[in-house]
C-alpha cells in the first residue's frame, strides 16, 4: 500500500537544543516539497530561543512548512498524537538510548533515526525501524520517499518493532537481566 497524495503526518520528539535536529527537519521538509506533509514536533514551542536561532540560521520562511511546534503536552495526549502520525522521525544529532524511540516502538510506529550512539543497538535497520545518515538530508529524505510509496513494508517493520519493544521492556526481561548481572558480580567477587 502507499500513501502518496494523502497528507503524511510525521510526528518528532525532542527538547529544545540545538544538536536534536530541528534544522534537519527543515532542511528535509525543502527538499520534499511536492509532498503534502505535516510534521508535528512535541517538546519544543515557537517561544524557544533555538526555534528562532535555527530558522534565522538556515533563512527559514517558516509559514512555507507545515512544522508545528507543539510544545510541552501531557503523556496521555502525546500517545494520542502521535497515533495519528504515519512516521516517528528521531532526527538528534547525538543519543544513547532514547526513551522516545523506544516509545514509538512500543505504539507499532515505523521509526526513522539516525545511525548514531546506541540507536544501532534499538533498531535493526530494515527489521524493526530504519537507520539514516543524521548529516544527510538527502539520505532522510529518499528513505521517506521510498517508504511513503512502500507504506506497507513501513507498517510490517513498525509492528515487528512494536514485539522486539514489548520483549525488550517486559518487566520480566528486565528483572531477568537484572539478576544476571548480580549473579555474575556476586560470582566475581566469591
Amino acid at each position: 500500500s502507499e500513501i502518496k497524495g494523502e497528507e503524511i503526518v510525521i510526528g518528532t520528539t525532542f527538547n529544545p537544543d540545538i544538536y536534536k535536529g530541528l534544522d534537519l527537519v527543515y532542511k528535509v521538509m525543502d527538499l520534499l516539497k511536492d509532498y503534502r506533509i505535516h510534521w508535528k514536533i512535541f517538546g519544543t514551542a515557537e517561544i524557544d530561543p533555538i526555534t528562532r536561532v535555527v530558522r534565522r540560521i538556515l533563512g527559514v520562511d517558516h509559514k512555507r512548512f507545515n512544522v508545528e511546534l507543539c510544545g510541552q503536552i501531557s503523556a496521555g495526549e502525546l500517545i494520542k498524537q502521535l497515533k495519528t502520525c504515519h512516521f516517528y522521525v528521531h532526527t538528534s544529532y547525538i543519543d544513547n538510548s532514547p526513551n522516545s524511540v523506544c516509545e514509538a516502538m512500543l505504539l507499532g510506529m515505523p521509526v526513522l533515526a539516525p545511525s548514531v550512539g546506541g540507536l544501532m543497538t534499538i533498531i535493526e535497520n530494515g527489521e524493526t525501524g530504519f537507520l539514516f545518515n543524521p548529516y544527510d538530508k538527502h539520505d532522510l529524505a529518499g528513505l521517506l520517499v521510498h517508504l511513503i510509496n512502500h507504506y506497507g513494508q513501513a507498517m510490517e517493520v513498525g509492528l515487528k518493532a512494536r514485539q522486539a519493544a514489548m520483549k525488550r521492556h517486559s518487566p520480566e526481561a528486565i528483572i531477568a537481566e537484572l539478576n544476571k548481572i548480580y549473579n555474575t558480580i556476586n560470582s566475581d567477587h566469591s
